[in-house]
């Protein structure tokens, strides 16, 4: 008991919670209810406590909105902690900790969190359960925050410290850049140097004509400790062709360990002109254990390069997967691609009723961007179609279509069509026409 009783004395002394100075009196005045509060005063300084809480009291019972009513709840509390009985402290805590819910503003605000710390560590001295977990909480929380404070400090020391390595650094190299980068190798290599410092130092030597720096870059790529560093390794390695850069880069790919960097090596992959680093993004496309997004990058990627061989690639994988996002990421991929063939083969999935309508509308919007297929392929797709979604979107891309083959099926749906949503967007997309047979079609449902 003894040792808590010291904690609960050293955590009032740290807090600040001495003897109370002497109380300042205001100067007189008419007011019937300042004149009350006065005297609630004047009893505490005279040290006459139980008088002073029932004036404090009565002058609050008068009106809660009294001048010092946040006031008159610190003062009651300091004359009920003074009483030194377990009943007078948990009053002295209601009334603390009402002034901190109504009065968060308080003159007094910081001295009843003061009193309140000091009430609460006697109370846990007496046995009060509650208190005694509040003192503990609150030293464990002074403690995290002296934690806190001390990190931060040694956080702001090394950062200062790193800034005037890096300037030396940068000043080295356009001094004798000879001399700079065998230090740069160390700073690099140096894993309890700070990450930034060795993301800049690895920067600097990828800038450098040196034989080395693939070998270093590779080795950070494979081993360094800090993900960010890796990630600027795995970026620098973009950059570079040689056959073990493709090799540590499937390595990457195939670390589930190494998941956070896939997104970096599969775009690094995609820099490079080395026919292997097209086969493993091909690879990692087609693997259902990859993470989906960046098996999605992968197919943008492979979409990019533009070659038949990858477009035949992505489209036997569609066939094959069922991941709705890789799905997606093909019928974009294939629609940037400048081939007609992909247009057409973007309208077959749209005429597919085997598919269902969102992969359908999906394929038929991106068919429009990718063009090779004909106003008359849309009237077939809208014909065939049973599903109000894609005859919508049927409708739109007929709309864009110079040939008077679109706006004979717009006419079409605009005087025949049953289902009336449909029908008024053909109505709405013939006014954007321009055809002067759109404007006796529209004279013409106006008089039905």
């Amino acid at each position: 008991m003894n040792g808590m009783r010291k904690m609960f004395v050293g955590l009032a002394l740290i807090t600040g919670l001495g003897l109370a100075s002497p109380i300042p009196v205001e100067g007189q005045s008419s007011d019937e209810a300042t004149v009350q509060y006065e005297r609630a005063r004047r009893a505490l300084n005279a040290a006459e406590y139980t008088r002073a809480i029932e004036l404090f009291r009565a002058y609050r019972s008068a009106d809660s909105e009294v001048r010092y009513a946040a006031e008159s709840l610190y003062w009651e509390a300091f004359a009920l902690s003074r009483l030194d009985s377990s009943r007078h402290l948990k009053e002295a805590l209601t009334a603390l900790e009402m002034q901190m819910q109504r009065y968060p503003d308080a003159s007094t605000s910081s001295d009843a969190r003061a009193l309140l710390a000091r009430v609460r560590g006697e109370l846990a001295n007496r046995g009060d359960s509650e208190s005694a977990e509040w003192v503990y909480r609150e030293a464990a929380e002074r403690d995290r925050n002296a934690e806190r404070a001390i990190a931060e400090h040694q956080r702001q020391e090394r950062s200062q410290a790193d800034e005037t390595k890096l300037m030396a650094l940068n000043a080295l190299m356009q001094m004798d850049s000879e001399r700079a980068i065998p230090i740069l190798r160390k700073v690099v290599q140096d894993q309890d140097n700070d990450p930034e410092l060795r993301a800049h130092a690895l920067f600097i030597l990828t800038q450098q004509d040196d034989d080395g720096a693939v070998d270093l870059i590779l080795d950070v790529a494979r081993n360094d400790p800090d993900p960010e560093v890796r990630e600027q390794a795995v970026f620098w390695l973009s950059q570079n062709d040689a056959p073990e850069t493709v090799s540590v880069l499937r390595s990457i790919l195939s670390n589930p360990a190494d998941a956070q960097l896939h997104e970096h090596a599969v775009f690094a992959l995609s820099q490079m002109s080395d026919p292997a680093a097209g086969t493993i993004l091909r690879e990692y496309a087609g693997s259902d254990a990859a993470d989906p997004e960046v098996r999605a990058n992968a197919v943008f990627w492979l979409a990019q390069h533009g070659t038949a061989d990858d477009a035949a690639f992505l489209k036997d994988l569609f066939s094959r997967t069922q991941d709705n996002g890789t799905r997606e990421a093909i019928l974009f991929g294939l629609s940037q691609m400048e081939d007609q063939a992909n247009g057409q083969w973007l309208m077959d999935i749209a005429l597919d009723t085997s598919e269902d309508t969102e992969t359908r509308t999906q394929a038929l919007f991106m068919a429009s961007q990718a063009g090779g297929f004909s106003a008359a392929d849309l009237v077939g797709v809208y014909d065939r179609s049973t599903d109000r979604e894609l005859k919508v979107q049927a409708l739109f891309i007929l709309s864009q279509q110079k040939d008077p083959v679109a706006v004979d099926k717009l006419l079409d749906v605009a005087r025949n069509e049953s289902d009336p949503e449909i029908r008024q967007q053909a109505i709405f997309w013939l006014g954007q026409s321009g055809d002067p047979r759109a404007e006796q079609a529209l004279l013409d449902i106006l008089d039905e």
